[in-house]
């Protein structure tokens, strides 16, 4: 009967060791899938880990680029501020105040009726006035009495800085002009 009480112990026991090692195999099993899930999902991220990497990648090679662009644009921006500053700081045309006469190409003024002026043009009405050499050749200036833009194209012996003459085709239109104290204009280079 001892036999038989340590044999049945002995079964209990190896039931029991049995019963253990499968629920410990099935935990293993189920642990060891839950493993293999869980690497699947590291390595799944690693992926979109580097994916991002990448697209973070280009993202700062497109920010670098921009970054020069505005760097260009800036640069530009402030030479376009400097010459906007420099042309608002001169002033395109000054006024003045001058006595005005007017002139012809005949004979009784100039000595010969060639119309050539100082500047070796061919004097042209509602273009050529006469100023003292302080303007120079080309200088544009706006009368606006007759409401015209003229250019110094010609000098004369009695005009000084605080004089214009005007030069017109006919004398009778030159006459009727007169002398007279005028606002001029001039184009400032």
């Amino acid at each position: 009967m001892h036999n038989v009480k340590t044999v049945i112990i002995l079964l209990i026991i190896t039931i029991f060791l049995f019963i253990t090692i499968i629920a410990y195999g099935c935990k293993s099993v189920s642990q060891s899938k839950q493993i293999d899930s869980k690497n699947q999902e590291n390595i799944n991220l690693q992926e979109v880990i580097e994916i991002l990497d990448n697209k973070v990648l280009k993202l700062d090679i497109q920010l670098a680029e921009k970054q020069k662009e505005l760097e260009s644009t800036k640069t530009q921006n402030e030479q376009l501020q400097e010459d906007i500053k420099a042309l608002n700081e001169k002033p395109k045309w000054t006024e003045k105040w001058v006595i005005a006469t007017a002139y012809t190409s005949s004979i009784e003024e100039c000595g010969n009726d060639l119309g050539i002026t100082a500047r070796g043009t061919m004097a042209t009405e509602k273009q050529t006035v006469a100023m003292s050499n302080s303007y120079k050749f080309g200088t544009e200036v706006y009368i606006p009495i007759l409401n015209n833009t003229y250019i110094v194209e010609d000098r004369g012996g009695a005009i000084t800085e605080d004089k214009i003459d005007i030069y017109m085709l006919s004398v009778e239109d030159a006459r009727n002009f007169g002398r007279k104290r005028i606002k001029i204009y001039i184009r400032n280079d």
